[in-house]
């Protein structure tokens, strides 16, 4: 499966933010995410805006042979580094809007998110669509930065943008974190869920 030119320049970003990025912001969190989704041997899972891979490489190191994820995100460049790095049986990856899922309705044991919550335009109909692929008693486990002004890196990092590129850039650069809580359009699922903010 291709999904990018090889010569638009957008996997060597995917490779250097797989490689220099996550180690460093993310990689550390990977497990305790997954140990809050708690998704069983033989789950079928859905790692939405999987990005590079690593909830799904953390997940297959867990998984048994009858496990299923389905790894899901908007940019084909990400998904090709990530297809590229985690060559198994078990994944299939699909490029597709986080609010229209490529999956059949009560199909997943457990929905994992981390850090892409804070970047979807329109959480009300992600948490819908969440909602409807996860089987009763389904679990959600999210990753997301909390508000700027309880996590001083993405603060800094939305500052320094506003620094370089203006005001409209670091209002854009807000979405780092989250102005109210994450789990408020899920108030009402009676899935259980698992949330962990940093």
């Amino acid at each position: 499966m291709t999904f990018y030119r090889q010569d638009d320049g957008r996997h060597e970003i995917a490779a250097a933010y797989s490689e220099r990025l996550v180690p460093w912001l993310f990689t550390h969190w990977a497990d305790r995410l997954i140990d809050l989704a708690r998704p069983g041997g033989s789950a079928e899972v859905i790692d939405l805006a999987c990005g590079t891979g690593l909830i799904t490489g953390a997940l297959l190191a867990r998984l048994d042979d009858g496990a299923r994820v389905h790894s899901v995100d908007l940019d084909p460049a990400a998904l090709a580094y990530a297809s590229a790095a985690f060559s198994d049986d078990r994944v299939s990856w699909h490029e597709a809007d986080a609010s229209q899922l490529p999956c059949e309705s009560s199909t997943a044991d457990v929905v994992v998110c981390n850090q892409g919550l804070q970047f979807f335009p329109d959480r009300p109909a992600v948490s819908a669509e969440v909602l409807r692929v996860l089987r009763p008693g389904g679990r959600l486990a999210l990753a997301v930065w909390g508000t700027l002004a309880a996590n001083p890196w993405p603060a800094a990092m939305a500052a320094a943008i506003g620094d370089a590129l203006g005001e409209e850039a670091r209002r854009a650069s807000g979405t780092l974190g989250l102005s109210k809580a994450p789990c408020c359009a899920l108030k009402t699922c009676s899935t259980t869920k698992a949330l962990m903010t940093f």
